[in-house]
């Protein structure tokens, strides 16, 4: 029987994560220091919280994100993301299908819509491609699960 005390995990935490790009110089291209675009972020959102992420240009905002969505590996810390099955995995240490799996639940849009929309493509096909992309959905029945999400 479950404890009704219990809290259910965060659907997603991060603990001191980390990002940080080497800068390369020279004809060997060595390591000679580093750039912290994300360094030491720690945060929970619960079920029914939004988050905004807020700061001037240039600040880590969409590293954080693709960090996060796992674009980029991270330098270190933990990625806690509670799945639809209600089980927690550490996003950090994932890799190839099981990132794939993952992908199917995480997406960012960013905020400038020339890099997130194509302009030269109809909605059905900017919004259906996720649909398509994973198999979830097509024909007729993309065009109608486009159209209830519109």
């Amino acid at each position: 029987m479950a404890d009704p005390m219990m809290q259910p995990s965060p659907l997603l935490e991060l603990n001191d994560l980390r990002m940080h790009f080497p800068i390369r110089k020279g004809a060997f291209r060595r390591v000679v220091g580093h750039v912290k675009a994300v360094d030491g972020v720690s945060l929970r959102v619960e079920d029914g919280e939004t988050l905004g992420i807020v700061g001037e240009s240039g600040c880590g905002k969409s590293t954080l994100a693709r960090t996060v969505l796992r674009i980029y590996q991270p330098t270190s810390g933990e990625i806690r993301y509670r799945n639809r099955s209600g089980g927690t995995v550490d996003l950090a240490a994932l890799s190839g299908s099981a990132l794939d799996e993952i992908h199917r639940d995480l997406r960012i849009v960013f905020q400038d819509p020339q890099s997130s929309l194509n302009p030269r493509l109809p909605v059905i096909d900017i919004i259906g491609e996720v649909l398509s992309v994973n198999g979830l959905a097509k024909g007729r029945e993309l065009e109608h699960r486009v159209a209830d999400l519109m």
